[in-house]
């Protein structure tokens, strides 16, 4: 097996040695204790590490995926389906955390006793369940020996109509290239696998790239972070978290940019100014004053003649030229996506939240970070947007986010477009250049 080099930042962690080499018996847990029928914890998950069909795990599965759907059903929101499930897995001795890394996960104390026993170099082994929102499960079974990780990773989806529903969809095994627990709680982790299907689309292997959460994070830290970070505007396609601002000096904010998630909020869904079919083509709109104006100061803290002078403001046809951003200003799979870690309130009744960007592609769990100032006021229902964001470089930085950081200045593209055939957008009456 490879030998790898483990890092374990003891100080940061508060360890319970509790999963793997000192098992305490299961506690009673009415109407599911007959699934495992009072095991040890520890070996309800790790004695099943090298079985393929998990009958306890299969019924957890299924279970779980019951209940989102019920839950989608009824239209809930909010994450208090997915804590019960993961809540559940940990009753029964599992690791586990959601997908989005937005869950405490469960049983955090067995995987930080394996990376223990793994850094000592000896034997240990343990189970880690994701769960994805769309209902999907990814099951890790990790093994440790002499310093090295070996992981088996096998995809479970529910399909109606087959015998179990639950079905295994893939298994992949490969040794762990990287195992690390970071400064910020997480767990990160590498390797790459063949894999037959990869291999005849791309002529290489596949690679695993993943973090999970280990430690705890504030809850009232992940509701700014769902409220007013993330998904709301996130680092994809703008670079609002990206450049530093204020409320007196906008820099090098792209105002479309803003427009673009303003007038999602306004509307429930993104406009229509969209990106040209063609990659030669440069689609240039023209929004009326009044719509582009009254989107933005909805939810944004700028004056109509701040506004016009930053923006592409054509005030004899009293309209507004915007560019969406190109295919290649987007066209990136892997972005970071940002947690808030901490906040604090202000004396002048704004909240500062700091926010760190999560790299799973580059195996860091703080690429870069930044804090944003918000006033919290209320506009048509919503409570939103930030006055102030400052942005800390850091050395890792996605590629592609690069032209994120770029701002839009419309008087560049004003009367320099190639002449083409007017066209009206129905669904706002705007023109097409």
């Amino acid at each position: 097996m490879k030998k790898i080099m483990i890092t374990l930042l003891g100080s940061i962690w508060i360890i319970c040695i509790l999963g793997i080499s000192a098992c305490s018996s299961q506690r009673s847990y009415t109407g599911e204790q007959s699934l495992y029928d009072g095991a040890p914890a520890c070996l309800i998950g790790t004695l099943f590490a090298e079985i393929e069909k998990n009958p306890i795990l299969e019924i957890l599965y299924e279970r779980s995926y019951m209940d989102m759907a019920a839950a989608a059903s009824r239209q809930e929101e909010g994450p208090d389906v997915m804590r019960s499930i993961i809540d559940r897995f940990g009753r029964f001795g599992y690791a586990a955390v959601d997908s989005r890394n937005q869950i405490d996960m469960s049983g955090a104390e067995q995987v930080m006793e394996f990376g223990r026993l793994a850094e000592a170099g000896e034997a240990a082994a343990i189970t880690m369940i994701v769960v994805s929102y769309e209902g999907s499960f990814t099951q890790y079974d990790c093994r440790t020996q002499k310093g090295a990780v070996d992981i088996v990773r096998r995809y479970f989806r529910y399909e109606s109509g087959t015998p179990g529903h639950i079905q295994n969809k893939s298994t992949d095994s490969f040794p762990a290239d990287t195992w690390q627990y970071t400064e910020e709680g997480y767990l990160l982790f590498s390797g790459t696998y063949f894999a037959n299907e990869n291999y005849v689309l791309t002529l290489s292997e596949g690679t695993e790239r993943t973090a999970l959460r280990v430690a705890p994070l504030d809850e009232t830290c992940r509701e700014l972070n769902r409220k007013y970070i993330f998904p709301l505007v996130g680092y994809g396609g703008n670079n609002i978290f990206l450049t530093d601002w204020n409320e007196k000096d906008f820099g090098e904010l792209d105002l479309y940019d803003v427009y673009d998630i303003c007038y999602r909020l306004k509307n429930g869904e993104p406009h229509a100014y969209t990106a040209d079919d063609s990659l030669t083509v440069g689609a240039v709109y023209n929004i009326p004053q009044e719509e582009f104006e009254n989107v933005i100061q909805s939810y944004f803290p700028i004056d109509c003649e701040t506004l016009r002078e930053d923006a592409a403001y054509n005030a004899e046809k009293m309209i507004y030229e915007y560019r969406p951003r190109g295919f290649y200003e987007n066209d990136y799979a892997e972005i970071p996506y940002p947690e808030v870690t901490d906040y604090q309130e202000n004396t002048d009744g704004t909240i500062t939240l700091n926010v760190n960007a999560v790299y799973p592609y580059e195996g860091s769990s703080r690429a870069f970070s930044h804090s944003v100032t918000l006033r919290l006021f209320v506009t048509a229902g919503f409570n939103i947007f930030p006055m102030k964001s400052r942005f800390h470089k850091t050395a890792v930085m996605p590629g592609g986010m690069q032209s994120g950081l770029q701002k839009r200045s419309g008087k560049l593209f004003m009367g320099k477009t190639s002449a083409k055939t007017v066209r009206t957008t129905q669904e706002t009456g705007s023109e097409m250049i």
